[in-house]
């Protein structure tokens, strides 16, 4: 058998090290995806000789291909692409009213927009997988269903930039798995939960390992599944 092959983005830290580090656990080959050479490459010594780090801002068209050119040297195929970068601007993020716009281009730039450079210049290699799987992180706050329910809280979190973005990256999810069906490629997005980590400032109750099994259960999930959007437990809605 082929060896599997990973790549995360946003991976030197929290939700993107510890799934990182499962996946290596299950056998994996994983390419960390950092904009941070330093932290990249102490993360990828950490994880032992199965994990390799590449320089990637998912901000930038130029650092994006040059990723994918210098992992072409490396590799000609990728079986996981897991699309993990993403940032919170916690005191410019406020509400539909009053937020600045230069806070929802950046939001958007990195959470929507990176998303979309990386899977795109990836997809070439994912294609010659044997079973291509496409994971794009987004949040409970993308879902429109549970915004509009009074029941969930989550229509008192108005932080609109961050919420919009993972809406519109869930979007993403929908059109390019409807696109992929035929190539038997997996896309889907998967919420992380509530979990403890820089972006929020570790107020989060889950733990990165809690949540990274969480992937795991679902990355080993041999079903052709796609077009959902993942939880630990379950789905959400849309």
């Amino acid at each position: 058998m082929k060896q599997k092959i990973a790549l995360v983005t946003g991976s030197n830290k929290g939700i993107g090290f510890a799934v990182a580090k499962e996946l290596i656990s299950a056998n994996y080959e994983v390419w960390l995806a950092t904009r941070n050479s330093e932290l990249g490459q102490k993360a990828a010594s950490e994880l032992g000789e199965n994990a390799h780090f590449i320089n990637l801002d998912v901000a930038s068209d130029e650092s994006v291909l040059a990723a994918a050119k210098e992992f072409a040297t490396k590799r000609d195929y990728l079986d996981l692409l897991i699309n993990n970068a993403g940032i919170y601007q916690t005191e410019l993020d406020t509400t539909a009213q009053t937020i600045d716009l230069k806070t929802i281009h950046y939001t958007f730039d990195v959470n929507f927009l990176g998303p979309i450079r990386v899977t795109q210049a990836f997809l070439p290699f994912i294609k010659k997988s044997a079973a291509g799987n496409i994971l794009n992180v987004s949040s409970g706050l993308g879902s429109l269903g549970l915004q509009l329910d009074p029941t969930t809280g989550f229509d008192q979190m108005n932080i609109f930039a961050y919420n919009a973005s993972k809406t519109a990256l869930n979007a993403f999810s929908v059109i390019l798995s409807n696109e992929l069906k035929k190539s038997r490629i997996k896309v889907n997005s998967i919420c992380p939960g509530y979990v403890a980590t820089d972006l929020n400032g570790h107020s989060g109750p889950l733990t990165t390992e809690e949540s990274a099994k969480g992937f795991m259960k679902f990355i080993l999930n041999d079903d052709f599944i796609t077009g959902r959007f993942i939880m630990k437990d379950g789905e959400y809605p849309w």
